[in-house]
């Protein structure tokens, strides 16, 4: 699944094509975009400031307010919500095996107010 997944990305903004487990296991770091072996050594994105738009400028989306599916009620009074650590990207999935990154946050982890905690 992995390399159907990255031949899909081969010659977008996201190519990973040039990445295999192989790779990604016999190597310290693999920087993206990553594309196939003979193509030209990837780059950073954007390292002039500068987007592929007719003026050089990002542009951003705005998306509508959309209400939660589900509201709190009595039987389940708590509103939860994913985050992330400044350390960690996709919670580990892509970072968890570096030992630098988890020496400061090993695991993941749950905050919550010490009132919420002591009714639940």
């Amino acid at each position: 699944m992995f390399a159907e997944y990255v031949a899909c990305t081969a010659g977008r903004v996201c190519d990973m094509s040039g990445l295999s487990h192989e790779r990604l296991r016999d190597t310290s770091g693999v920087q993206w975009p990553c594309p196939a072996e003979g193509e030209p050594d990837a780059t950073r994105l954007y390292p002039d400031h500068r987007y592929p738009t007719p003026d050089g400028r990002a542009r951003f989306g705005v998306t509508p307010h959309v209400p939660p599916a589900e509201l709190p009620d009595a039987e389940f009074p708590l509103t939860l919500t994913t985050g992330r650590v400044a350390d960690h990207w996709h919670t580990m999935t892509r970072t968890g095996k570096s030992n630098v990154l988890t020496a400061s946050s090993s695991e993941p982890f749950i905050e919550m107010h010490p009132d919420d905690a002591a009714a639940a």
